[in-house]
């Protein structure tokens, strides 16, 4: 590989990185206001995850979720405002749940903004049914509506719309990204429908993974992003289709490494 395209690639490595840590600091950071065939646990979780993802971040378990975001020993901490919707989500989840996998995945909604949906797997209907009665006693104001044959819970503190829905707990700060998730389910269809998607995600060398949709990331970047860095986008999105990481961070530094897929 020639020297000039190595300072491309970790240029665009870099610039990228920038982006996801920007993403997840909208998504946890908040405002000051008052008042059938599964081949594992990892593709169980993807199929409850839209096609129109933007990133998909696969976690082996919730702790180290917890671990990545939320411990002082990590840099990603220091983004994480424990007062946001997510992190508010997330913390009301006990402990006894950590050692089932989950993911997040950012959609782009027309309202120019980013939304983030969580997948929980909890196979066991007991443990499924005490997860619900923490939900219904940690949240505020909860109305209940019926989307097909599932029941979507929206509470208004935190602001947060779930459901309980085939083995998975699934919760999102957009209520239509919770229907779009089981509509998906309901269909059979999933980001694992994308061949490009499998591709790079059967690369991974770890079980938690970052995986960013290239060809969709204009929306990210003019959701998320300064309009005068949409040009970043495009090459972005002709440089590669999709593009996978295995992130790693301590109390110094956070690292990535990973591989770009182009059909």
């Amino acid at each position: 590989m020639n020297k000039k395209l190595v300072i491309i690639c970790s240029a665009f490595a870099l610039l990228l990185l920038l982006a996801i840590g920007f993403v997840f600091h909208r998504l946890f950071v908040a405002e000051d206001v008052e008042g059938e065939e599964i081949v594992s646990s990892d593709a169980d979780l993807l199929t409850a995850v839209p096609s129109d993802a933007v990133m998909v971040y696969e976690f082996a378990t919730l702790e180290e979720l917890r671990r990545l975001y939320f411990s002082p020993e990590s840099s990603f901490s220091v983004m994480v405002n424990p007062k946001s919707e997510l992190a508010k989500g997330i913390a009301m989840i006990p402990q006894e749940f950590d050692d089932a996998s989950v993911l997040l995945s950012l959609h782009y909604s027309s309202k120019n903004t980013v939304s983030f949906l969580m997948v929980l797997s909890i196979e066991d209907k007991e443990e499924r049914d005490a997860l619900m009665g923490v939900m219904k006693e940690e949240c505020e104001g909860i109305i209940t509506k019926k989307y097909g044959g599932a029941t979507i819970y929206k509470a208004v503190i935190p602001d947060l719309s779930y459901s309980f829905y085939n083995n998975f707990f699934i919760a999102s700060t957009s209520h239509v990204t919770v229907e779009s998730a089981i509509r998906h389910l309901d269909n059979n269809t999933s980001i694992l429908d994308d061949k490009e998607f499998v591709a790079v995600a059967e690369h991974s060398n770890t079980k938690s993974a970052l995986h960013v949709n290239n060809s969709n990331i204009g929306k990210f970047f003019s959701g998320a992003v300064n309009t005068k860095y949409l040009g970043y986008s495009k090459f972005v999105s002709s440089f590669a289709t999709w593009s996978s990481f295995d992130i790693g961070s301590s109390d110094t530094k956070i690292s990535a490494e990973g591989e770009f897929v182009s059909t």
